[in-house]
């Protein structure tokens, strides 16, 4: 699918066969931190009931070092795409993926009615 979201910057056959390996790695990274992330959910989502306040806390905390973790990630293999892309490429690259993640998260989100979340009434009551 990215090839296909790359259309013009579709790399070189002699770019391809340098860059899909760098990005399987940059993958495999990323599959653990989403892992961990799903794996997170999942606890809030059994506890919810019986959490106490620095439970919660715990949570969230450990969902924003996952986002930084991610953003460190990126960051990181950015300039290992561009030496097999260019710059151009490999910030298109990255846009797409991210544009991927969001998708399979929404995907993930609409199968997971189960999740406890702020319900709109209770986002707009001012507190």
């Amino acid at each position: 699918m990215l090839t296909e979201l790359l259309g013009a910057d579709v790399p070189t056959s002699e770019q391809a066969a340098k860059f899909w390996p760098v990005f399987q790695s940059y993958q495999k990274a990323q599959n653990a931190i989403m892992d961990d992330q799903l794996r997170g959910i999942q606890r809030f989502i059994e506890s919810f009931d019986t959490l106490a306040e620095a439970g919660a806390l715990g949570l969230i905390n450990a969902h924003f070092d996952r986002d930084a973790r991610m953003n460190a990630l990126r960051q990181k293999w950015l300039p290992e795409f561009q030496k097999t892309v260019g710059t151009k490429t490999a910030v298109r690259v990255m846009q797409i993926d991210r544009l991927l993640r969001r998708c399979e998260w929404s995907e993930w989100r609409t199968g997971a009615s189960s999740a406890p979340v702020l319900s709109p009434s209770f986002a707009t009551s001012g507190l």
